[in-house]
């Protein structure tokens, strides 16, 4: 029986479902990276709890084996959810949050760090992915800063929903993009909807498509020449044939 077989069979011990293979650090010591599958249970808390991963992975450091799991979630097969999920509980002090835009088998990750990466830190993070995304048969393009790339603020979401409300998220994507901004991914852009509809400045219709609310349009203020916010509004709905 291998190392990696004797692993899987102590960790099934331990009511733990491995996901995939084990990967083991190409540098030679016993370092293991554990695909693990997650779930929520009827509390929405996460089954295995971290707590319990934390235990075994400090069991196992005690005779000299050193583990990491990386999470991932079958059910929905949510590869966005679950790098965001294993970043954040490796790196948790250094990263906020994590979103993924997949093209054909390149992907570029965006990063919300709670401060500025140092290259060591880039490299450990960009490593973690790879391991990870390599399980989905992908690889990293890029991986960016949302403090250092144009991405969109509420303010400028607002905006956009503004010139062509009622609007669904991918068509209020691609006008924020034609503004000039990058949009991360789908899940960074509901994110942002979802805050601003909780703060009350923007409504979900039943369509699921998105409409400001009279607080949102007050927030956004009013000009009164060519620049109008009115004027561009009619000018698009014009383009579009409304």
């Amino acid at each position: 029986m291998t190392d990696e077989e004797m692993l899987i069979d102590f960790l099934s011990k331990q009511e733990i479902s491995t996901s995939g293979r084990i990967v083991r650090n190409q540098s030679g010591e016993q370092r293991y990276f554990v695909f693990v599958n997650v779930h929520r249970d009827s509390d929405n808390k996460q089954v295995p709890s971290n707590r319990k991963l934390d235990g075994i992975r400090e069991s196992l450091k005690i005779i000299g084996v050193s583990i990491e799991f990386v999470l991932t979630d079958d059910a929905q097969q949510d590869i966005e959810g679950g790098a965001r999920a294993s970043l954040i509980r490796s790196f948790g002090s250094m990263i906020r949050n994590a979103f993924l835009s997949v093209e054909k088998s390149s992907t570029n990750i965006w990063l919300d760090a709670k401060r500025d990466l140092t290259d060591v830190e880039m490299r450990e993070i960009r490593d973690r992915l790879s391991i990870y995304l390599d399980n989905f048969g992908l690889r990293i393009s890029n991986v960016y800063s949302t403090k250092q790339e144009n991405v969109p603020t509420k303010f400028a979401v607002l905006r956009a929903l503004r010139k062509i409300s009622p609007a669904n998220i991918e068509s209020l994507s691609n006008s924020i993009v034609d503004r000039g901004f990058v949009v991360p991914s789908m899940d960074f852009l509901a994110r942002r909807l979802d805050s601003l509809r909780k703060s009350g400045l923007i409504v979900r219709l039943k369509s699921g498509r998105y409409v400001l609310t009279s607080e949102g349009l007050g927030s956004l203020g009013t000009a009164k020449n060519r620049r109008s916010p009115d004027v561009e509004r009619l000018l698009d709905l014009a383009r579009r044939g409304r």
